[in-house]
């Protein structure tokens, strides 16, 4: 049982939407929220392309994200992390990242509107 694979929620800085006024008006959306297991996350932000520069996501539509060799404590916007399970050894990543593909993203234009804490 020792080597299982952990299930964090974290919590992150947003630069200056977590501080001030703004923690105020966003409340719990002044922090980035992620369930962890391995690196995946949603983005609604800009996707560069490499070669041409243009932006892939111009209307700015929510996607699912992996993302390989990342360290969470070392990214410099980790606030917290609390582990809420483990993951049995008989799941595979591909098992995970199926499962976390399937969960709903935010929808863009949505009332009331909806981020990575709804």
């Amino acid at each position: 049982m020792g080597n299982k694979r952990r299930v964090v929620v974290t919590v992150h800085h947003r630069d200056e939407l977590s501080l001030g006024n703004n923690r105020d008006r966003l409340g719990y959306e002044a922090f980035h929220w992620g369930i962890l297991c391995n690196a995946y996350d949603v983005s609604d932000g800009a996707t560069i392309d490499p070669d041409t520069w243009q932006d892939l996501n111009p209307s700015r539509e929510w996607y699912f994200r992996p993302k390989h060799g990342v360290d969470p404590v070392r990214s410099g916007r980790l606030l917290g992390r609390i582990i809420i399970g483990k993951v049995p050894k008989n799941i595979t990543d591909a098992d995970i990242k199926a499962l976390l593909a399937d969960v709903p993203l935010p929808a863009q234009n949505a009332t009331p509107q909806q981020s990575c804490v709804t």
